[in-house]
């Protein structure tokens, strides 16, 4: 989840949106580290990886180049499929393709 001020997965701060925008990289490295950690859910095959999901909620006024960041970072570490959400009111989906 994406607030006005910070970055959380699962509850647990990753980073401020401060140090997110600062960083000269387009992905976020502790956000990469995260990502990184062994999951139980999943297996080490590369089906298990093509499978892998993400669901990025973020605050309705945040930029865009947040929202990209996060969700590159997410890519480049496997997460085959994303979906994006709004956070002020009712959870906004993307529609299936």
């Amino acid at each position: 989840m994406i607030t006005k001020d910070q970055l959380f997965v699962q509850g647990e701060p990753i980073a401020s949106l401060d140090d997110i925008r600062a960083a000269k990289t387009p992905f976020i490295d502790p956000l990469t580290a995260v990502l990184r950690r062994p999951m139980l859910w999943t297996n080490d095959t590369a089906d298990g990886l093509a499978q892998r999901e993400n669901h990025v909620i973020a605050d309705k006024s945040l930029t865009y180049d947040v929202v990209r960041k996060v969700m590159s970072t997410c890519t480049s570490e496997g997460f085959g499929h994303l979906a994006r959400g709004g956070r002020e009111g009712r959870l906004v989906r993307p529609p299936k393709s």
